[in-house]
């Protein structure tokens, strides 16, 4: 018996690694980016209904998931509870700009503005000195990671390496009709980023280099860098993870940084109607949280399940 559950121990070691990350893009920052009406006084509606079903889902799988959260929304003290509930969950919380919008038009003092107050916010607020961050709309550039550095950030999760950059780029400008700063969604040369975690050039943060921090990117495709996170997942279905994990098995793919938005799996009817006419939200709550355990189901099988603190601190030093 002690030799199974040895061989057991051992297979677990030797699973690729994976973090889970959940952006809490409120409704508060949504509305502000597509022109929606506001709401009222009271918790944020994206993250008084949605936060109680990603608690739910992550606790039947036992997933320990990091939530990069937006200052602003903290100086709402309805919203609080919410994000202590993810906490006494066992979750971490990682700073994800305090403000959430034009981040890529910052200028380096602004943008370590940006940083810097939602740190003092989640510390204030939530009792947390969070050393994780993930820049909006994945606006990142070599000036963001010394900003970083200098702060004293474990690591970032702003890198995103996908072909479908200039289409994302195309719908901001032609359908919704708003300018879009060329850092959102990636840079071309992003492409050519690992895939697995690593520590960036300080000029070239597509390379490995001599950063202090690490670079946790956002999982995509392999061999075409298709988007598979849970928005895109919303729209194909479960079958786009499905080709992802078949295609990791085949390549032999090592890491798993898979990303949600808190809107992913908000409730029906909760919201104004032209909130759901957003690309991967026409489809009932119940249909939405399927594909997502079917997703969960995938991860906690093939992956050892880890956080992004936990891993910069095994990687301290590796380039």
């Amino acid at each position: 018996m002690s030799a199974i559950r040895a061989a057991a121990s051992q297979a677990v070691k030797n699973r690729p690694t994976a973090v889970v990350q959940v952006d809490v893009d409120s409704y508060d920052v949504i509305a502000r980016a597509y022109g929606l009406p506001g709401v009222q006084d009271g918790p944020d509606p994206i993250i008084a209904r949605a936060m109680p079903v990603y608690l739910q889902l992550f606790a039947s799988f036992g997933v320990r998931a990091t939530f990069f959260v937006v200052g602003r929304d903290l100086e709402n003290e309805a919203n609080l509870p919410f994000l202590a509930a993810a906490l006494e969950a066992g979750h971490r919380v990682a700073n994800h700009s305090y403000s959430h919008s034009d981040f890529a038009e910052c200028d380096a003092l602004a943008r370590r503005e940006e940083v810097a107050r939602a740190h003092e916010a989640i510390l204030d607020r939530l009792g947390v000195a969070c050393s994780g961050f993930k820049a909006p709309c994945y606006a990142t550039d070599p000036g963001l990671v010394r900003v970083l550095e200098e702060l004293g950030y474990a690591y970032d999760s702003s890198m995103i390496a996908t072909v479908i950059s200039p289409v994302v780029k195309t719908y901001y400008r032609l359908l919704l009709r708003k300018p879009i700063h060329p850092a959102n969604w990636g840079y071309p040369a992003h492409l050519l980023s690992p895939r697995d975690p690593y520590r960036p050039s300080p000029g070239r943060i597509w390379r490995p280099g001599g950063a202090g921090l690490l670079e946790i990117p956002v999982t995509t495709m392999p061999l075409c860098k298709f988007p598979i996170h849970f928005s895109m997942v919303n729209i194909l279905g479960s079958g786009l993870f499905k080709v992802f994990d078949a295609l990791e098995g085949l390549t032999g793919g090592g890491f798993l940084n898979y990303a949600f938005h808190l809107a992913d799996l908000v409730p029906d009817n909760a919201l104004p109607a032209a909130f759901y006419a957003r690309p991967g939200l026409r489809r009932p709550l119940p249909w939405r949280e399927e594909q997502a355990r079917e997703v969960l189901r995938r991860i906690v099988r093939r992956y050892a399940l880890t956080t992004g603190e936990e891993l910069a601190g095994s990687r301290s030093g590796a380039a």
